[in-house]
């Protein structure tokens, strides 16, 4: 189990880590473009990280294109699995361990959130950054709180790998060095190891 510390209060933006692979990267850079689209003016309540799978470019003109409107971040896991959930759930941990490491280097700040989502979800709403935000403040007031998301019963009970996670250093490291994986036919599994 991690070893809980006092919140880390230390950042109020949150980081939106868009995880794509060949499959769905097409839809993925248009999800991108429209959320830059939707962002007034360059924002102060999230910057926003592309990572693909270890066999996957990144597309450099949306990269550029959502630079506009979000401070930017890029990485290409190193993790080998593919498929699903493999390949998902190596996206996801090594979107986690890209933000410990580079939070730990001290070459982004200690988000106080993580929003992980995929190429097939869409915001509803122009302010869902701000909702979002709104949101994990609102569940941090009640009680401290790691996950937020949708709780899954089918294939097997998981956390859907769209959902906020705490940038807390102390949960990183622990989801990342401890947890550092998961080997079950579903997604987020840890969450009941």
């Amino acid at each position: 189990p991690m070893k809980t510390r006092p919140l880390n209060r230390s950042h109020p933006k949150m980081l939106l880590c868009l995880q794509t692979w060949a499959g769905d990267q097409k839809q993925g850079m248009k999800l991108a473009r429209f959320i830059a689209d939707l962002q007034q003016g360059h924002s102060e309540l999230a910057d926003f990280l592309f990572i693909t799978r270890k066999d996957c470019p990144h597309d450099v003109e949306t990269i550029k294109y959502v630079s506009r409107k979000f401070n930017v971040f890029h990485h290409v896991s190193k993790r080998a699995g593919t498929g699903w959930p493999a390949g998902c759930n190596d996206l996801f941990f090594e979107s986690m361990n890209w933000l410990h490491c580079m939070v730990a280097a001290k070459k982004v700040p200690a988000y106080k959130c993580i929003f992980t989502f995929e190429a097939d979800g869409v915001p509803l709403a122009s302010n869902w950054i701000q909702e979002f935000s709104a949101a994990w403040d609102a569940a941090q007031s009640k009680r401290r709180t790691f996950v937020m998301g949708a709780y899954l019963l089918a294939p097997g009970p998981h956390i859907n790998g769209n959902c906020l996670l705490s940038g807390d250093p102390a949960f990183t490291r622990w989801l990342t060095k401890e947890v550092g994986g998961v080997h079950s036919p579903a997604g987020g599994r840890w969450l009941r190891e």
